[in-house]
């Protein structure tokens, strides 16, 4: 095999499945049911035969033409597989570690900061961070500003029917006489009886 030769090959795995002795085999049968099948049809056209022995060869036709074609459906099969065939080749590569390794630089220290430069980074991550929260604020009321303001124009609406239907109430009380309940003397004076 060409990777073999090429390559250092490390583990090869191969699966086939060879046909041929089926194939001929298959074709053989096939070739011999054929013949018994024009041997029968002779005999058939045969006009001396008598009733019985034209129904038997019938019957024996019909078992040859169902054999025929099912050795025909296995040729097809076989054929179909050997023309639909696929080989997959799979390759991996094996690095050996000496090949991994490779020289890394250490990375340069990095001199801690001193207290002035970390509280002047402070200040300024505080100062930074007002104006991004600043900035966000506003940018959520500008988001929330129409719903704001369909939720301001009904609740004005809102007010202003009530003032009406208060200012109508207290025009029409006036006009509307309350009703007086009348109670009755004697249930007051005894009434535990």
């Amino acid at each position: 095999m060409i990777v073999e030769q090429n390559y250092n090959l490390v583990s090869l795995e191969q699966k086939s499945e060879d046909v041929t002795a089926k194939y001929n085999q298959t074709n053989s049968v096939l070739d011999d049911l054929r013949e018994r099948e024009a041997r029968l049809k002779k005999d058939l056209e045969n006009q001396k035969l008598e009733t019985s022995d034209t129904l038997n060869i019938e019957r024996e036709l019909a078992e040859v033409q169902i054999a025929v074609r099912n050795a025909e459906k296995q040729q097809s099969v076989i054929d179909d597989g050997v023309l639909y065939s696929t080989i997959n080749v799979i390759l991996y590569e094996v690095i050996f570690r000496e090949e991994i390794v490779e020289e890394v630089e250490e990375p340069p220290e990095i001199p801690e900061p001193e207290f002035g430069e970390r509280l002047g980074e402070t200040a300024a991550g505080s100062i930074n961070g007002f104006i991004a929260f600043c900035q966000n604020f506003l940018l959520v009321l500008i988001r929330i500003a129409p719903a704001v303001l369909i939720i301001a124009v009904f609740a004005f609406l809102a007010l202003l029917i009530y003032r009406g239907v208060r200012k109508y109430q207290r025009k029409h009380k006036k006009a509307i006489p309350e009703p007086t309940v009348k109670t009755d003397d004697t249930d007051r004076e005894n009434p535990a009886e």
